[in-house]
């Protein structure tokens, strides 16, 4: 089976997002406190974040790149998504890695790299990813991409960005199990 860029970033956002609108936020509230140590790009990626697994696809919309949005085709096709997804609950969420920043020619990127662990039911997964953030140049607001679909689909979208950008190792993982 082929997908287009369109579709894989929706199935992208759709596998971020896990509780259906409407639904009570399954959220560890650790996840919730605010860290000092944080920089804006990770606070911003932590918002994005716990905006996905809460069903806030306002927040997720605000936050996504036009350029995504744009392939997307309209946030109707993000509650949708939403709306096929449900029961996962956030255990944490990590930083492992300060974030990185790029120029490009008309574009600044910063690759904010994350670790999560995800459960339902008896099973955790642990998920290591990025998110990209893109703003031109001389402004200061940072819309995102997610970095799943990698360096190469992501410059399809981003043709500026640069040659020498390196996404985190990207892996899923079973954990061990919840007896």
């Amino acid at each position: 089976m082929r997908f287009t860029l369109k579709t894989m970033i929706v199935v992208v956002l759709a596998c971020a997002v896990t509780t259906a609108a409407g639904c009570k936020p399954r959220i560890n509230p650790a996840i919730l406190e605010d860290d000092p140590k944080l920089t804006a790009e990770q606070r911003d990626v932590k918002k994005m974040m716990i905006a996905f697994y809460s069903g806030d696809t306002d927040t997720v919309w605000e936050m996504t790149h036009p350029n995504v949005q744009q392939n997307i085709g309209d946030k109707s096709a993000l509650i949708a998504a939403v709306r096929l997804t449900s029961g996962m609950r956030v255990e944490w969420l990590k930083f492992p890695d300060e974030p990185t920043f790029y120029e490009g020619t008309e574009n600044e990127y910063v690759v904010v790299p994350t670790k999560i662990r995800l459960v339902k039911g008896r099973k955790k997964v642990d998920s290591q990813n990025c998110q990209v953030g893109i703003r031109k140049k001389g402004e200061t607001t940072w819309r995102y991409c997610d970095g799943r679909p990698g360096e190469a689909r992501v410059r399809s979208v981003f043709p500026d960005l640069p040659q020498d950008v390196r996404f985190p190792t990207r892996f899923s993982s079973l954990a061990p199990q919840i007896n």
